[in-house]
């Protein structure tokens, strides 16, 4: 990226920070400080969890949906009908 960021500088005029190159420097950090994984609690029980299967006891159960009805057609205009 170091070629980017030339590019980019110049055109802004503002500084900008390689990700690749300041994740190395933190990680160079960390190791010069002697930081090590916490072992506090690694035998420690986890605990207990709620488990729940199928849907939660919240939601309703619903029925399942009917199909679709045909279009019902309006009645025909009185001066359509043919008396006998």
């Amino acid at each position: 990226m170091t070629g980017l960021q030339r590019v980019v500088e110049e055109r802004l005029g503002l500084p900008v920070v390689d990700g690749v190159g300041a994740a190395v420097k933190l990680a160079e950090s960390l190791m010069g400080l002697g930081l090590t994984t916490s072992r506090a609690g690694g035998y420690e029980k986890p605990l207990p969890k709620e488990r729940r299967r199928g849907r939660p006891a919240d939601r309703p159960r619903t029925p399942p949906r009917a199909p679709a009805a045909p279009p019902r057609l309006p009645p025909p205009a009185p001066s359509a009908v043919i008396r006998t």
